[in-house]
């Protein structure tokens, strides 16, 4: 049996995961890493199968050696997407490099001291061209992972957008909008973006793991869906009314430049497809499921 210590173990992916294989009680002894006990009513971590642990705010400080110990896996999965402090530039890059790259490398540091023998680090295909301070910030963690002179094997995952049950972020905002059966004007974009189902992520998890995998792997599940064809999925699983307007994509990005938006229109009507070929070349595992299906299917299941 094998002893997994999963960080971030509240958040979405994080609950996925922890959920996951605390159900898979004959094969793993599950520990799960919160800042803060004791959780609230609301908590996604649903198991009784498994063990918390408080470890306060992750930093270049943070004390692991309790959590750690007798160990065998680390699935580290805690990270924030969105800047604690908003006062400057400078602080908002900051406080991605504390979480993100520092607090990261702090711990594979103490689990490697501690005898941990893989460590699986949930980055994002953000760090592939590092375009903004999360991406430097998950880029800088994966080339400190890289550069650890241990015998414990490191695992990097590059997930795309992930969905499932409880996520947040854009999807759920969409989902918000859908649920008002108001029109929106996506009723012509052809773009081609890729998403993960949550599943398919602790699949490939499971798979590092069982194989005692090392490497950089980016994930999604294998095939791009666009913008209007994602909403006509969100909007079955929804039960929305609301109508998609045919309005041309060029109308986006001529509003984009006039408004000096263009960041926020390339994530509605911009291409964003992941490349796992080196991901299927290099493993046995493979995605399953139709993303839209599997997008109007968890979306029907938290009616």
């Amino acid at each position: 049996m094998k002893r997994i210590l999963i960080t971030g173990a509240s958040g979405f992916v994080g609950s996925h995961v922890v959920n996951y294989f605390a159900d898979l009680v004959d094969d793993y002894e599950v520990s799960a890493a919160v800042r803060t006990l004791p959780l609230n009513t609301e908590s996604p971590l649903l198991s009784p199968k498994l063990t918390l642990i408080a470890v306060g705010n992750l930093t270049d400080q943070t004390q692991w050696q309790q959590a750690l110990q007798d160990v065998d896996v680390v699935i580290h999965c805690a990270a924030i997407a969105t800047a604690l402090n908003s006062d400057s530039l400078a602080e908002q890059n900051n406080d991605f490099t504390m979480v993100n790259t520092l607090a990261t490398l702090h711990l594979a540091r103490q689990a490697a001291e501690a005898k941990v023998s893989q460590f699986v680090f949930m980055s994002s295909i953000k760090a592939e061209t590092a375009d903004d301070a999360y991406g430097k910030s998950k880029q800088a963690a994966e080339k400190g992972l890289q550069a650890l002179n241990t015998d414990m094997v490191v695992g990097i995952l590059r997930p795309s957008i992930v969905y499932g049950s409880g996520v947040k972020g854009n999807i759920a905002s969409l989902t918000k909008v859908l649920k008002k059966h108001i029109p929106l004007p996506f009723g012509l974009i052809k773009n081609k973006r890729s998403f993960l189902s949550v599943q398919n992520l602790v699949g490939l998890i499971q798979y590092l793991i069982e194989q005692n995998r090392a490497g950089v792997y980016n994930v999604s599940d294998g095939q791009t869906i666009s913008t209007t064809d994602l909403l006509k999925a969100m909007r079955a699983g929804t039960n929305s009314k609301s109508i998609l307007l045919p309005v041309p994509t060029s109308v986006f990005n001529l509003a984009g430049r006039l408004l000096n938006k263009q960041d926020v229109i390339s994530r509605l009507v911009g291409d964003a497809e992941v490349d796992i070929s080196h991901t299927l070349q290099n493993t046995d595992w493979k995605p399953t499921g139709n993303t839209a299906e599997l997008i109007t299917q968890y979306l029907k299941s938290e009616r």
